[in-house]
């Protein structure tokens, strides 16, 4: 057990800077999550959520204790325009 590469969880891992940055994480288990897979052929599990909705957010819960990751690198953004929740304040 030893030997066992440490886990990490990459949000918004099809991204510009996931993408920039797997090559990077040879040396750990990759979780990457994004709502597409990345176009790449390294190693990573990929699983599909889309954090900006409240069940994803109960995903990553459960993933996070279920894969006891030692970091989460957080690059996930929001780009797409959404409605506001309601009773949000929107700036104008």
């Amino acid at each position: 057990m030893g030997d066992a590469k440490p886990t990490v969880v990459v949000t918004g891992i099809s991204g510009n800077l996931g993408t920039r940055l797997l090559p990077q994480l040879g040396a750990f288990n990759v979780i990457g999550l994004d709502v597409n897979p990345p176009v790449t052929d390294l190693p990573q599990q990929f699983e599909r959520m889309d954090l900006g909705e409240e069940q994803s957010c109960r995903q990553l819960f459960l993933l996070l204790r279920e894969s006891r990751a030692e970091a989460v690198i957080h690059l996930a953004f929001a780009g797409g325009a959404r409605s506001p929740a309601p009773g949000a304040q929107t700036i104008p």
